[in-house]
C-alpha cells in the first residue's frame, strides 16, 4: 500500500530548518513558534503512520516514482512506525525541556547546560532507535547509528566545556562566583 504522506516525516524537518536558516532575522518567539510547530507536525506525521499500520499493513512509497535501484524506496511497518512515534515523542520531550531551559534559566552558564543535555538525549535516543530497526530489517546489527552517538557523547560535552571556558575567559556575567583561577589570568 502506498501512501503520499510516508516522507512527511523526512521532509517536514528539512524544510523546517531551511526556513529557519532563511529566518534567522525572525523575531525569537517566532523562531520557537516555528520549531514548536514543526515538531507536532512531525509528531502528528509519526502517530498517523502508526495509526495505518496498527492493522499489520507494510506501508511502501517510491520517493519520485523511480524504481528501486535508482530511486528511494521508504517501507514502513508497526515496528518502525512505533519506534518513529516512541523516538517523536522522546525527542518533543527533550526539546521542550531544551527551550525551556534555553528561555528560562538566568545566565550563559546555566542556558549552555540545558539545552546540550536535553538535546544530546533526544537525538542520540533517536539514534538507537534508528539503529534497532535497520538492525531488525537488514542482515546484521547496524553499527553506524551507534558509532554516531558514541561520537555525540563525547564530543556535546566537550564542546559544551570550551563554549563555558570561552565565556569565563571573556567574562560573561554570570550569577555564581568566578573561580579563582580564571581571576587573575
Amino acid at each position: 500500500m502506498s501512501v503520499p504522506s510516508m516522507p512527511l516525516p523526512l521532509l517536514l524537518p528539512l524544510a523546517l530548518g531551511a526556513l529557519l536558516l532563511v529566518g534567522a532575522r525572525l523575531p525569537l518567539s517566532v523562531q520557537r513558534f516555528i520549531g514548536l510547530l514543526g515538531t507536532l507536525c512531525v509528531l502528528a506525521a509519526a502517530l498517523d503512520l502508526l495509526a495505518l499500520t496498527a492493522q499489520g499493513d507494510v506501508l511502501a512509497t517510491a520517493i519520485g516514482g523511480w524504481p528501486p535501484p535508482f530511486g528511494i524506496v521508504l517501507v514502513c511497518d508497526r515496528l518502525s512506525s512505533l519506534m518513529l512515534t516512541l523516538t517523536g515523542l522522546l525527542g518533543t520531550a527533550f526539546a521542550l525541556i531544551g527551550a525551556i531551559g534555553l528561555a528560562r534559566l538566568p545566565d550563559f552558564f546555566t542556558r549552555l547546560h540545558g539545552p546540550t543535555k536535553a538535546t544530546t538525549l533526544g537525538i542520540g535516543a533517536m539514534l538507537v532507535a534508528s539503529s534497532l530497526h535497520f538492525s531488525t530489517q537488514g542482515e546484521g546489527l547496524a553499527l553506524h547509528e551507534l558509532l554516531i552517538t558514541v561520537f555525540l557523547f563525547m564530543t556535546a560535552p566537550v564542546s559544551a566545556n570550551l563554549l563555558a571556558k570561552a565565556a569565563l575567559h571573556l567574562r560573561v556575567r554570570s550569577i555564581a562566583a568566578i573561580p579563582r583561577a580564571f581571576r587573575d589570568s
